[in-house]
């Protein structure tokens, strides 16, 4: 082997190791970024399940329950009586929203006018 094929050998292996450690810091960027976009589909997740819950209580002519998670904050809710027209006797359209930081949550359906009461429905 010659004095040059050494250098030329020593050089192939620096730019491989750059080339693998480039690699590698992509890769970690990646993960984190795949982290904090799953992180923000379950809260996500969790504020539908949350609204279709408090709608379903709201139905059912229960009193919904505060959310409470394994948070730093809680979520929270409202119910806004709908002005749209009455699907029958006795109900009402109402939307529910779920709240947590910046992310929130609607569904729309109908609500015995009696369970809307305490929101701020009509009687």
């Amino acid at each position: 082997m010659r004095r040059n094929d050494r250098g030329l050998i020593l050089l192939d292996a620096l730019v491989g190791m750059l080339i693998v450690g480039l690699l590698l810091g992509v890769l970690a960027v990646s993960l984190s970024h795949q982290r904090n976009a799953a992180t923000l589909m379950e809260t996500q997740r969790r504020l539908d399940r949350l609204a279709e819950d408090v709608l379903t209580d709201l139905q059912a002519g229960r009193r919904p329950a505060a959310p409470t998670w394994d948070t730093e904050v809680d979520p929270t809710f409202s119910i806004v009586a709908l002005p749209d027209a009455a699907p029958g006797d006795g109900w009402q359209w109402a939307e529910v929203t779920a709240r947590h930081e910046r992310r929130k949550a609607s569904v729309v359906g109908a609500v015995p006018v009696s369970s809307l009461t305490p929101f701020g429905g009509t009687p």
